[in-house]
């Protein structure tokens, strides 16, 4: 191996372990990792926000108390049925191409 590849290949090793130089792949992942965590905050904020407005909404609409927590809770069984009624539909559309081939 050439003498310029090793020490290529030593520089990127070196290089990628340190976080404060940018490009390196530590700095990537810490700034990354940084940013997801933003994002996922944001993500929950604007989902309790919605949650608060819509409880108003029904409650003012139908009278009847509902809460955030229990409005989320709801919402994630009802995707967890419908998931696993599309994966069935999905399969068994697999199924028939194949007999129709």
């Amino acid at each position: 191996m050439p003498i310029a590849e090793i020490v290529r290949e030593a520089l990127r090793a070196y290089l990628d372990e340190q976080q404060d130089v940018e490009g390196s792949r530590k700095h990537f992942t810490k700034t990354m990792g940084g940013r997801f965590d933003y994002l996922e905050w944001l993500l929950t904020l604007m989902l309790l926000t919605v949650a608060n407005g819509l409880t108003y909404l029904i409650g003012a609409a139908t009278g009847s108390k509902v809460t955030p927590n229990a409005l989320i809770d709801q919402s994630i069984q009802q995707s967890k049925q419908r998931d696993s009624m599309l994966r069935q539909a999905f399969l068994q559309r697999i199924l028939k191409r194949k007999d129709e081939r």
